[in-house]
């Protein structure tokens, strides 16, 4: 837990310090840790967060779960919580548990009261597993006429379970987000102003379907636009439509 907490620390530091117009604001100062993270969980030889660290099979796979993972497990709590709430945790981890022995559990249970969510299924897969989040865009119905419900037909193929986020892009610029808690959560995080809060995803269930009402022709279905969880597949995250403007130039 240290390592992964000095190098979440150190990435927001340094991002600070050395920040430039070549890194964007939307750059993540974490996106190493993502990478590192995602790019050896997918090998095949990753090893649980919980495992000691003289009893790791490979070194390789102690530094990413020590630092990576560790990292990870930080910057990927505000996808869960929001930010504020995360913050506010570590603060009150520090504050509770300095000079003192903590352990998974009490951070745990101070990001719980920092944000009145149940975080048992979170620490248990993250630390305790090598399960991996992986949300795929499934079956899209638009119906063409305003009286008939358009739906998405979202996928979790990965064994870990996240709360979603969906945005749907229109022709015109216009988008519609879409937050989806998961229901073990007994809570979500801050919404913001534009997004629209739907009914909880029940953990067991591998689908879920949601009704909404197009304001336009939709170009793109995204899931974590904002890429703020490890899905170790992105390539199936989104899905792109033609529009009436392409097809009138493709046939030209």
């Amino acid at each position: 837990m240290d390592e992964g907490m000095t190098s979440y620390a150190t990435s927001l530091c340094m991002a600070e310090l050395f920040a430039s117009a070549e890194t964007g604001e939307n750059v993540s100062p974490h996106r190493q840790a993502f990478g590192g993270y995602m790019g050896h969980a997918t090998s095949g030889n990753e090893e649980p967060l919980v495992t000691h660290a003289d009893h790791y099979i490979l070194n390789r796979s102690y530094g990413v779960a020590a630092y990576s993972k560790g990292e990870v497990l930080l910057a990927q709590l505000a996808a869960v919580i929001g930010d504020e709430a995360r913050d506010t945790g570590l603060k009150n981890y520090y504050r509770n548990w300095q000079f003192k022995h903590p352990g998974p559990i009490e951070l745990k249970r101070e990001m719980e009261r920092a944000s009145g969510i149940e975080l048992d299924w979170y620490f248990q897969y993250f630390i305790n597993s090598v399960a991996q989040i992986d949300y795929r865009v499934g079956q899209v119905a638009i119906s063409k006429s305003s009286d008939d419900p358009s739906s998405i037909t979202l996928e979790k193929l990965g064994v870990m379970p996240m709360p979603l986020d969906v945005t749907v892009h229109y022709v015109d610029g216009s988008e519609d987000r879409f937050h989806i808690p998961l229901r073990m959560m007994r809570g979500h995080r801050p919404l913001a102003q534009d997004e629209t809060l739907l009914e909880d995803w029940p953990w067991t269930h591998p689908e879920y379907t949601f009704n909404f009402s197009p304001r336009g022709e939709v170009t793109k279905i995204v899931i974590d636009p904002a890429k703020k969880w490890a899905d170790v597949d992105r390539a199936n995250n989104d899905i792109q439509f033609r529009t009436d403007l392409q097809q009138f130039f493709e046939a030209e």
